[in-house]
């Protein structure tokens, strides 16, 4: 009885029962390496910059000689470099009459961002400009960076302080390169005070920006 069923087993059948496991035991194998196609390689390159942004934000800022605002205008272009930027890191210093790190350096452009879009002149802790105060709290930011490092001041030029220049000399001596961007015209604007309505006279020194520069 045994031999009748035997003969009814196809060869083929048991064969390619046999060959269909390995196979399916194989793709399992090939599953767990996770194989993937399509991949190109290249090279990302990395400057490997460290850039702090010194933004004033001084009541001068307010001014209205640049549309919408001295202030808002500087903060587009904060804006526009950082879409330039990609694998450097990113500070944002703001100051008036002292200065505050409002974003450490960092590599997450969106968070920069969204420190950068909460900035105003009702922000500063104090009234005033000091650049001097600025530069020597970037000195300080810069003492924990690894990259070449790069300061940007973006400012009307306006200095009560008088301490901007042998600032920027040292952090020149330093290493640290500085870039001026200068906001507001020469022929300035009058601004007023939100709450007491006193108003001043304010125009930008862009002599003393390209000093700064020069220096750095």
């Amino acid at each position: 009885i045994i031999g009748h069923y035997l003969k009814r087993i196809s060869p083929f059948n048991a064969t390619m029962r046999i060959l269909l496991i390995i196979a399916a035991l194989g793709f399992v194998i090939l599953a767990m390496m996770r194989p993937q196609w399509d991949h190109e390689l290249s090279d990302l390159q990395n400057q490997g910059l460290d850039i702090i942004f010194c933004l004033d934000i001084s009541r001068s800022m307010d001014a209205a000689d640049f549309a919408p605002s001295r202030l808002e205008r500087a903060k587009l272009q904060i804006h526009s470099l950082m879409d330039r930027m990609k694998g450097d890191r990113v500070g944002i210093i703001a100051f008036a009459g002292t200065a505050t790190l409002e974003c450490p350096l960092t590599d997450d452009y969106e968070s920069a961002r969204m420190v950068l879009n909460s900035l105003s002149s009702q922000s500063a802790v104090r009234g005033g400009t000091d650049l001097g105060e600025a530069f020597s709290l970037a000195e300080k930011a810069f003492n924990a960076s690894s990259g070449a490092n790069v300061l940007v001041l973006i400012s009307d030029g306006e200095d009560l302080e008088g301490r901007g220049s042998a600032k920027a000399s040292r952090l020149a001596a330093s290493g640290v390169k500085i870039f001026t961007l200068g906001v507001g015209t020469q022929e300035g604007a009058v601004i007023r005070h939100p709450l007491s309505g006193e108003e001043a006279f304010t125009k930008a020194d862009p002599a003393f920006l390209q000093r700064l520069a020069t220096q750095g």
